[in-house]
């Protein structure tokens, strides 16, 4: 009852200063126009506005000093899924019930599984209040077979690699309905060698996101109906393997000559385990924060469109992550298996000119919960 009291206390916190900004807002064309982005394995304490002593993370730095910074802000899981439905609907897990993608791969033997999912998204709250709607994403777990997308006009999955790359999907389709093994596999070889880049999962894959992403925004505003857009976001990068793309592979660390490259860091012969020589792990992490500051330069471009279509002042725009990642700060390296605060501590950071203060940093618990009343608090909606 005291840990509810507090959370309650904490939100209502939250929600006055929300209210205070947002008073404003009294018809639907005053409404903002709102872009989520959510960072993908992106833990608070590796940015420099939460304290980092590298400079990871300069246009998000930025960005929180023209708006409000959450210091303490949570996700409920420390994996994708279900801190997505949480972050999309503003209800815990334990509500949801999202908690176990092999759900979705038991079938009854006629019709479908009826999934224990429960809530409503924030996109099918915004379509309904006349908000024209989009969804750009670049990992499985955000897609429609996993219950995500209701609500959205446009929801597209960007920067696929292997079989399921548009470029090669009907002949992988087709070779697996070939029922001579050998032809299945004469087949795969030629789609590897044809496409070695699709088969690289480190391949970045967040400037396709940003790219379709900002044709959708480009593209809606030129054509000028007069409704608010919501833009959700989801940039996969930082995520593991940790491969930046130059310069910012070598960015904290360029002197390095040793064995660890960011690939390979769950597979069995893996180099990176509890036990590695420090040096190894230092640069480790040189490459997950390079990956930081990679991801905080395609943020950036979001920004610069922006300003550049002239919505700036007439957008919220929240910025956060689904989980953290783990450094065998307490015995385990990337995520989804503990919940300690290197997985679930989150950035949470908002930027709505005029309407919310510059500068002002909330102490004490929120999270990722927090984002659609957030949102529906500044659309003029019911949370």
């Amino acid at each position: 009852m005291v840990r509810s009291a507090h959370r309650l206390a904490q939100r209502l916190c939250l929600a006055t200063l929300l209210v205070m900004s947002f008073g404003c807002s009294e018809s639907a064309s005053d409404r903002p126009n709102v872009i989520l982005i959510s960072l993908d394995t992106l833990r608070a304490d590796r940015l420099s506005c939460y304290g980092h002593d590298r400079e990871t993370s300069p246009r998000l730095d930025a960005f929180a000093r023209e708006g409000v910074l959450c210091e303490d802000a949570v996700s409920t899981s420390s994996w994708t899924l279900p801190s997505h439905w949480s972050m999309l609907t503003g209800l815990p897990v334990s509500v949801h019930g999202v908690c176990d993608e092999q759900l979705w791969n038991r079938r009854p033997a006629e019709g479908e599984l009826a999934l224990p999912s429960r809530g409503r998204f924030l996109s099918e709250e915004l379509s309904d209040a006349g908000y024209d709607t989009a969804g750009f994403y670049s990992w499985i777990y955000l897609e429609e077979k996993f219950g995500l997308g209701p609500g959205f006009d446009v929801y597209e999955r960007r920067g696929l690699f292997g079989w399921d790359h548009p470029k090669i999907k009907a002949r992988a389709d087709a070779a697996r309905l070939l029922e001579d093994p050998a032809e299945q596999a004469a087949v795969v070889r030629a789609l590897q060698a044809e496409h070695p880049e699709l088969f690289d999962i480190g391949r970045p894959t967040a400037p396709e996101v940003v790219d379709r992403s900002l044709e959708w925004l480009r593209a809606e505003v030129a054509e000028d109906d007069g409704q608010p857009l919501f833009l959700f976001m989801h940039l996969f990068d930082v995520h593991d393997p940790y491969t930046p793309p130059a310069p910012y592979d070598e960015k904290f660390d360029p002197g390095y000559d040793g064995p660890i490259d960011g690939r390979e860091i769950t597979g069995e012969k893996s180099l990176v385990h509890k036990d590695m020589p420090a040096r190894d792990l230092e640069h480790l992490l040189a490459l997950y924060d390079g990956g930081i500051s990679w991801i905080d330069s395609e943020v950036g471009r979001v920004l610069d469109a922006l300003d550049e279509l002239g919505l700036t002042e007439d957008t919220l725009v929240i910025i956060s992550s689904d989980h953290g990642e783990e450094f065998f700060e307490h015995g385990r390296k990337t995520h989804r298996k503990q919940l300690h605060r290197e997985s679930v501590h989150v950035p949470l950071m908002m930027r709505w000119p005029g309407q919310l203060p510059e500068d002002v940093r909330i102490a004490g618990p929120t999270g990722i919960i927090d984002i659609a009343p957030t949102i529906l608090s500044a659309a003029g909606l019911p949370a």
